[in-house]
């Protein structure tokens, strides 16, 4: 189940910026807005301040603020392999995935941040789907959205956004299902047990050579299929391959067929999904395809990946907040000194005037901190023109850039929006469960407060549903959740900490 938010996607193809933002919720996401821009620079020293001057310029357009940002990471970069871990449990296997990786890598564990997706549990082993990125590229992009006055909640990648989108469509949802999403540099293929992620890889095949050379196409994508086919444990059998991102001329689709031995079949994973239709507008739709993916799957799912982990984690948003506070009211601190010069200066027989300015002055200072020990001490009586209160604003502001005591430090260790989301979605699924509204506010010292409400479904399965978000490692309960009967309909109020 997708949660109801509206989250924004920013992708680095290049030196392009691509922002998506999209409203979740819906059996199918709807496309908000879709803005872009191009990092223009002489050499690669100054490749970072174009590109952060090109996202700054992206998101500028972006009408409404959205409630949540991700980055889309590219997957061609990343590292995907099947594993087979000794335990069992999602914490026993977390804690364990990063070791079992590590013999098949040939540069250190450290340099990766990785997540993974379970496939099933077999002869006493969990197989899983690990997936690394390298933390340079992750950091770089993280610290080129701070600079633009952004902080990213979460991090995911392409292959799962575009996947996300071609699966929330599909009706078939049972045994092995392939999916190929073509980009412009590279190809990624992915292939589906059930709702699980089984297998993953980037192939370097581009939109151009499907064209020109459609055989060897098939060539890498038929023997990628072979080698997972090869040591996947099951009877079950690979049907058919979905192809998403390209439509071939008749001729090279013949030729491309020809050499998979598979039945094939070709989807616009936007087509059916609403405001799409500006994406073509703004070029081809599979330009956004993995952009406008990614901020669906971020709602909660089997592909909401998190490769902001670790010391990557967003521990600092209240800090960037801070900074930003901190810098609007120098500005308005600016704003009231040169208004009060002015009228000063212009005005200075009329000493009433300067008196009104002088008090409202302090009113803003008493306003904007108000746990201040001159504002705890009174305002000074010779203080008529508000010199004295600007001195005080401007000592106040200067600890409030520090990020003092206006941001306390319990504030950062609180669970993303995106944590909740991801969380609320897993452990109450929509076919027993409407989740119609969803509170969070401050409670005491580093804890939230989230107000859960919504419709019982079906029958008789609120209790296991309950049950099953009491196991979450997020929230705490101090009282029972409320049930009720309205007009005919089952209704229910949960109140946890997170």
């Amino acid at each position: 189940m997708k949660l109801p938010a509206r989250i924004a996607a920013i992708e680095y193809q290049g030196d392009e910026v691509r922002v998506a933002v999209v409203r979740t919720g819906g059996s199918k996401p709807v496309v908000l807005e879709l803005r872009s821009a191009t990092a223009t620079y002489d050499g690669r020293e100054s490749r970072l301040d174009a590109l952060t001057e090109a996202t700054r310029e992206a998101l500028g357009q972006v009408r409404k603020r959205p409630a949540a940002h991700v980055l889309c990471e590219q997957g061609r970069n990343a590292i995907f392999r099947v594993l087979a871990v000794p335990f069992r449990g999602s914490r026993r296997v977390a804690a364990a995935a990063p070791f079992e990786l590590e013999p098949y890598l040939a540069f250190p564990i450290e340099d990766l941040t990785i997540d993974f997706s379970t496939i099933r549990e077999i002869d006493g082993n969990t197989e899983v789907l690990a997936l690394g990125l390298r933390r340079e590229g992750v950091e770089e992009h993280l610290a080129v959205l701070r600079a633009a006055g952004v902080e990213a909640d979460g991090v995911n990648v392409d292959l799962a956004g575009l996947t996300a989108l071609w699966w929330g469509q599909r009706r078939a949802r049972s045994g092995l299902q392939a999916v190929l999403h073509v980009r412009e540099s590279v190809s990624l293929l992915a292939i589906m047990s059930g709702k699980s992620l089984a297998f993953a890889r980037p192939l370097g095949v581009s939109a151009r050579e499907y064209l020109e050379t459609p055989e060897a196409a098939a060539r890498q994508i038929h023997n990628s299929i072979r080698a997972f086919l090869a040591t996947w444990k099951g009877d079950d059998e690979l049907a058919a391959l979905s192809v998403t991102g390209i439509a071939l001329p008749f001729d090279e689709r013949q030729r491309f067929e020809e050499g998979l031995q598979v039945a094939v079949e070709y989807e616009d994973v936007l087509e059916r999904v609403k405001g799409a239709d500006a994406a073509g507008q703004e070029g081809a739709s599979s330009r956004w395809t993995a952009a406008v993916g990614v901020a669906w799957a971020s709602a909660g799912g089997p592909f909401a990946f998190e490769f902001r982990r670790g010391d990557l984690a967003p521990a600092n948003t209240m800090r960037v907040v801070g900074r930003h506070l901190a810098f609007s009211g120098s500005l308005a601190i600016i704003i009231a000194l040169a208004y009060g010069t002015y009228c000063y200066v212009t005005y200075r027989n009329n000493m009433d005037e300067v008196g009104r300015i002088g008090q409202e002055v302090w009113r803003l200072f008493e306003e904007a901190f108000p746990e201040s020990p001159a504002v705890q001490a009174g305002r000074v009586a010779q203080d008529a023109t508000g010199a004295v209160a600007i001195q005080y604003m401007e000592a106040e502001v200067s600890g409030a850039s520090q990020v003092g005591d206006l941001f306390p430090i319990e504030i950062l260790h609180r669970p993303t929006l995106l944590a909740v989301l991801n969380e609320l979605s897993e452990s109450m699924p929509g076919d027993k469960v409407v989740i119609t509204e969803l509170k969070i506010w401050p409670g005491e010292g580093k804890s939230q407060v989230v107000n859960i409400s919504g419709e019982i479904v079906k029958e008789g399965v609120f209790g296991e549903v309950y049950e099953r978000l009491k196991q979450s490692p997020l929230f705490e309960f101090d009282e029972e959740p409320v049930l009720s009967s309205i007009e005919g309909k089952e209704t229910f109020r949960i109140t946890a900490r997170t």
